[in-house]
């Protein structure tokens, strides 16, 4: 008896995901961020206004998916979301937002490595 391989994978896409797609099972307050995020890509601000709403943009993502944490691990349709974040900054913001995200980033492991307190600031 021969059998006979199926290759039943979906192909690769160039780009990992699209703008607004909706990602399954996400927080509602993730899901907010992430529009905010959005929308914020294509306003026309300063260089100075763009760099201070994108800080607080990307804090208040982080802090919306550290509220989705279970032990030291963040669910998938968070992890989506950040994948998603990253090409909203990426696509959007240059080499200014690639530093506040790499920022972004840095203080939302430390969140899950070691807790989030009251006092922390960004």
């Amino acid at each position: 008896m021969h059998t006979q391989h199926v290759n039943t994978a979906a192909p690769e896409s160039s780009k990992t995901w699209d703008k607004g797609d909706p990602i399954p099972c996400l927080s509602a307050e993730v899901a907010e961020n992430l529009a905010s995020l959005n929308a914020l890509s294509g306003m026309k601000l300063t260089g100075a206004e763009t760099r201070e709403f994108l800080h607080a943009g990307l804090h208040d993502l982080m802090e919306a998916l550290y509220l989705t944490h279970s032990g030291n691990v963040l669910p998938q349709a968070s992890m989506r979301a950040l994948v998603e974040a990253a090409h909203i900054v990426q696509d959007g913001f240059g080499e200014a937002g690639a530093v506040l995200w790499g920022n972004a980033c840095s203080r939302l492991k430390g969140w899950l490595a070691n807790g989030r307190t009251g006092g922390q600031q960004a």
